[in-house]
């Protein structure tokens, strides 16, 4: 880290109303093909991989993993990844190159698991990663030195129960995090303990010390809306996407938009939509300038884009089963994987017509994909994978 004041972490360490449409292809321009992604998914077999994808969406490389996959952490400095296992799993596979090398393998504390998110320093010497203290049902924000074979070092309070997924603020100095409220047991499988007193909350964590800035409590009136994923832009806008634990007929907002200091913009999707949506969202991304949101509904078939700047609802797209989402080169566009195989652009401007990128029918991609900017270098270039 570049910030010189040392880490106080606990623990021992050396350290518009808009028809829903379908999804089409959009084509990049040359100097935008530098995006490449990974995500997780079911092998048709019944394994779990991770697999990277070129800027042109197309599989270039696969490896198996211990058990199913979640989310994925990108490192800021080179091509080394690290991917989670999905609540309540207990591994972390990190993965370098190309090939997807397997270079190590990071097994939760005891007494811990991982809630499937992680992310980076600013200057990638370490690593943060959502868990559950089970014992005690709080969330805590587990550190690793990356410069040290990524050994665990300490933690910290999530400031809530159940942390989810976590993204560094811009400047690299906080942390914000999603608690989603919900206390969960290994010993109870995926078992939601406290549904009558859930409280979510958004949590901004200095990562040198642990500390609270910011606390961000939903309305009382969605004491049951569990704040599960979220992202940022430049401009330190925060975007939330959330899932409902109440009644099935009752009309909640699922996306918002927060800033520090400022209150929640909660989301408004077309009432003729909304009651498809089944209460879940799956994941939500910012585009690369931040001027568009977008948030994957899988259970509605349906994916929904608001302009960051008005709140306003700027399309809706038919996207079959389709959790995954992440941003291109390309403003205001959007690369979505679902569990049929394929891989779909989506973008505000775009027409009726689908061409799908990418299909694969013995991979049910999952939940997440991440997206990181890789020029090829003449050792990728010379590589027996390409």
């Amino acid at each position: 880290m570049t910030r010189s004041r040392r880490w106080v972490i606990k623990g021992t360490f050396g350290f518009c109303a808009v028809a829903a449409l379908p999804a089409k292809t959009l084509v990049c321009s040359p100097e935008a093909d530098r995006i490449w992604y990974l995500g997780t998914a079911r092998a048709s077999d019944g394994s779990f991989i991770a697999a990277l994808l070129d800027p042109h969406s197309q599989l270039i490389s696969t490896i198996n993993l211990p058990g199913r996959g979640h989310g994925i952490a990108i490192h800021p400095k080179r091509p080394e990844y690290v991917v989670f296992a999905r609540r309540p799993g207990t591994f972390a596979m990190v993965l370098d190159g190309p090939r997807l090398n397997r270079i190590h393998k990071i097994t939760s504390k005891p007494g811990r698991h991982f809630y499937g998110h992680g992310c980076f320093s600013r200057d990638g010497t370490h690593l943060f990663a959502s868990e559950n203290d089970f014992n005690r049902g709080v969330g805590v924000i587990g550190v690793y030195n990356v410069t040290d074979s990524y050994r665990r070092v300490g933690e910290f309070s999530s400031g809530g129960i159940g942390p989810h997924e976590l993204r560094l603020m811009p400047g690299g100095e906080h942390l914000v995090v999603a608690n989603g409220g919900i206390r969960t047991h290994p010993d109870r499988g995926r078992a939601k303990l406290n549904l009558a007193d859930m409280r979510a909350n958004v949590c901004l964590l200095d990562v040198f010390t642990g500390t609270v800035a910011e606390k961000l409590l939903l309305d009382q009136r969605y004491q049951r809306l569990s704040i599960r994923h979220v992202d940022v832009n430049s401009q330190k806008v925060v975007g939330l996407a959330m899932q409902f634990e109440g009644n099935p007929a009752a009309d909640v907002p699922l996306a918002a938009l927060w800033r520090c200091g400022r209150e929640i913009i909660y989301l408004k999707t077309p009432a003729s939509i909304e009651p498809t949506l089944r209460h879940y969202t799956g994941s939500i991304r910012f585009d690369q300038k931040g001027e568009f949101l977008a948030v994957t509904f899988p259970r509605g078939y349906f994916t929904g884009l608001w302009e960051t700047a008005t709140a306003a609802f700027r399309g809706g797209f038919v996207t079959p089963d389709s959790s995954g989402i992440s941003s291109t080169s390309e403003p205001g566009e959007f690369l979505i994987a679902g569990s049929d195989g394929r891989f779909r652009k989506i973008a505000p401007h775009q027409s009726s017509s689908e061409i799908d990128l990418f299909i694969d029918a013995q991979y049910a991609w999952d939940n997440h994909v991440s997206e990181f900017e890789e020029k090829l270098t003449a050792d990728y270039m010379a590589s027996d994978v390409f």
